[in-house]
């Protein structure tokens, strides 16, 4: 498999902003979408030891769910992965607090 897109988004304070992430990806990717494997990645930063991985657990959760809802997707083919507050490179950050979605697909 390879990645094909890697999305990613600022806070989740608002279910709108999955469903701005959610609408651009298909836009962008269309049949991809469709046809691959899609991965949320949930981050959190915590102040208590434990709670990065339950609340990225939580915003993972809730972006996967609107995107099977909203697009009748396959449910098989969108997973979770609840990571701490360490931000993917591409990010330019030193922290994060939100959700990235990868795009995946058959090489």
């Amino acid at each position: 498999m390879k990645v094909d897109a890697h999305f990613c988004g600022a806070s989740l304070q608002k279910v709108a902003q999955a469903e701005r992430g959610s609408m651009q990806l298909v836009a962008e990717f269309g049949e991809h979408v469709i046809a691959g494997a899609i991965v949320v990645e949930g981050y959190a930063v915590s102040e208590g030891s434990g709670g990065e991985l339950e609340l990225s657990r939580s915003r993972a959760t809730l972006v996967r769910d609107y995107i099977h809802a909203r697009f009748q997707l396959d449910s098989q083919n969108i997973g979770t992965v609840p990571l701490r507050g360490v931000p993917p490179p591409s990010t330019q950050k030193n922290s994060w607090n939100g959700i990235c979605i990868v795009l995946l697909s058959l090489a």
